[in-house]
């Protein structure tokens, strides 16, 4: 039996000079896999002549990427959870450390990681731990974590917190790789999909 076509396809008719909209009769296809699949037929279409290549022809050609249609993007923390590079930005910022990043999931881990290993506060009756982790909602987003907070619990000390815990599961757990730091702010980034 021939194979079902289930994604629409255009033809172009020479002798009519018309564009063929073929929809088959099939599950109704995802607005987002419509326009890669129309972009694809439109662009092996046709097959442009090659023009005489001249000495000011030394750059290569500038792709064109389609920006998507705003109603076919998901919403951000699944959108932000799908797609890459994701953006880590940490900073000291006197007592505290914050941590931003694209990627809600990587917070949420870091955190639960520094909160079950957490030294107790022997000088706390109710025994929380040293440090206060923080998850906080985006001011972007209803609903999605975008920054974390570590700080003091009860101010035990004046003196900076280690970074170097974090940055270590930053780069070795999480695999984030290091793109730029401007004094205590360092940007990371990583391209692998992470669920």
């Amino acid at each position: 039996p021939a194979e079902r076509i289930t994604a629409p396809s255009t033809e172009w008719n020479t002798k009519l000079a018309t564009f063929t909209l073929c929809i088959p009769k099939a599950e109704p296809v995802s607005q987002a896999k419509l326009d890669a699949s129309y972009d694809k037929c439109f662009e092996y279409m046709f097959d442009p002549e090659r023009q005489p290549e001249t000495a000011s022809d030394e750059h290569p050609p500038t792709s064109v990427t389609r920006l998507p249609v705003l109603d076919a993007l998901a919403r951000p923390p699944e959108l932000f959870r799908l797609s890459g590079p994701y953006i880590l930005v940490f900073e000291e910022r006197g007592l505290q450390i914050v941590v931003q990043c694209s990627h809600e999931p990587s917070l949420e881990l870091l955190a639960g990681y520094l909160t079950k290993w957490g030294k107790p506060n022997p000088m706390d009756s109710e025994k929380r731990n040293i440090l206060k982790v923080e998850l906080l909602e985006s001011e972007y987003h209803y609903g999605m974590i975008d920054t974390l907070t570590i700080e003091r619990n009860l101010g035990v000390t004046r003196e900076p917190l280690n970074p170097t815990l974090v940055l270590a599961f930053i780069e070795g757990v999480l695999g984030y790789k290091l793109t730029s730091t401007n004094g205590s702010c360092r940007t990371y980034t990583s391209t692998t999909l992470l669920n």
